[in-house]
């Protein structure tokens, strides 16, 4: 079996010649560009011959778009929050329009498309995206939690744009050559957000974004992050 038939029979239960395979790292320094992620991911594979590829841009790329400053950060995703556009509730309704034809957006989704060159139709390749909550809480620095306490309203009404930029996003993904997602979500824990939040703010976006890119994503993977995961939200 090729890499796409051996996971394509593992996700429907059937037989396959041995268990799929994969790992993943993000590359520090590797990420600015998408000629130099493209790079580090088809040397990995080259060198692994994993199953299946996840691409790893820095965990901030959803953001920077918006206004978000990253510095280095060599721990967790290779940049971390430095500013951003949210200095008061009314900034969550001036949020910019992006698109995934520009910026930075634009940048990850050339990354799609130079690895699907490079390895061929028979390697899958997903991207990572972030539900919408979760880029809500990268837009300032993780504090998502405690800005709900103060304007909830103004976080609730921006969601629905920050779902909508997920899923052009994904469409513009797949249409580069993308088979499906990694799709994760930093607050569907009790140790980031009580259930009751999250089920309230959380669930519908998510499964709005996983609708709508459903049709053409073959391989999802849904990637409950933190301590004390709500892992009962999966079977939705």
């Amino acid at each position: 079996m090729n890499h796409r038939e051996r996971v394509r029979a593992a996700l429907r239960g059937g037989a396959v010649d041995r268990t799929p395979i994969s790992l993943w790292h993000h590359f520090p320094g590797r990420d600015g560009t998408a000629e130099d992620l493209a790079t580090a991911t088809i040397e990995f594979q080259q060198q692994l011959d994993l199953d299946l590829v996840k691409l790893m841009p820095t965990g901030m790329y959803p953001v920077l778009d918006y206004g978000v400053q990253v510095r280095p950060d060599d721990v967790i995703g290779t940049t971390r929050f430095a500013d951003g556009p949210i200095q008061e509730p009314g900034d969550w309704a001036r949020l910019p329009d992006v698109s995934p034809d520009r910026g930075v957006l634009a940048r990850e989704v050339e990354v799609v498309r130079r690895v699907r060159q490079a390895l061929g139709p028979d390697v899958p390749v997903i991207q990572t995206i972030f539900s919408p909550l979760t880029v809500a809480d990268k837009l300032i620095a993780g504090g998502v939690g405690a800005a709900l306490e103060e304007h909830e309203d103004a976080i609730s009404a921006a969601l629905p744009k920050l779902a909508a930029d997920v899923i052009a996003f994904g469409r513009a993904c797949l249409d580069a050559g993308a088979d499906g997602f990694f799709f994760a979500t930093q607050l569907a824990a009790r140790s980031a957000l009580p259930a009751e939040i999250y089920r309230r703010l959380g669930v519908p976006t998510d499964q709005e974004v996983l609708e709508a890119l459903r049709p053409g994503s073959w391989c999802t993977i849904l990637h409950l992050h933190g301590a004390e995961p709500l892992f009962e939200l999966a079977d939705r």
